[in-house]
């Protein structure tokens, strides 16, 4: 799968010169999801305390956040949040396979290795048995009873399931 823009890119034009350059950048921004890792492996971040408090919107999807008026329900964005962490699992993927190609073979298995343990407890935390689907968050320690079609299809874009 092709995601990310840095990664995108050089995908699309074998150009390695960019990922050169914004090392620093891309490792600052894992830095800031690494911050906020629990014990369990999972970002923490409660967007809606982050957005009451104006600093930031987590945005997957325009519905629940009060801009559009859709009919079908917005990812559940309390607490721990599925749709972050897959995003998360997602840089490290894609920022370990440009590691691998710029020839650095000890950073891109350390990233690796680090994106093999999120997506176990990913899995571990938001997959519903019973239901056979992703949860969009954990809130309280709970898996929220809201599913999304983001939320899965993200699952299943990175591998999670």
């Amino acid at each position: 799968m092709r995601a990310g823009s840095l990664y995108a890119y050089w995908w699309d034009t074998g150009d390695l010169s960019l990922a050169r350059r914004l090392d620093a950048t891309v490792e600052s921004l894992l830095a800031w999801y690494r911050a906020r890792t629990n014990d369990a492996g999972l970002v923490e971040f409660d967007a809606l305390e982050a957005h009451a408090r104006r600093e930031g919107t987590l945005f997957i999807d325009h519905p629940g956040l009060g801009w559009h008026n859709f009919p079908h329900p917005g990812i559940d964005r309390r607490g721990l949040s599925a749709g972050l962490n897959l995003f998360y699992l997602r840089a490290l993927e894609c920022w370990s396979e440009l590691l691998a190609a710029l020839g650095e073979p000890g950073r891109a298995g350390k990233v690796r290795r680090e994106a093999e343990n999120v997506a176990r407890a990913i899995d571990r935390a938001f997959f519903d048995h019973q239901r056979g689907v992703y949860v969009d968050a954990l809130v309280a320690g709970e898996q929220s009873a809201q599913v999304s079609q983001q939320i899965n299809a993200l699952a299943v874009l990175t591998g999670v399931c």
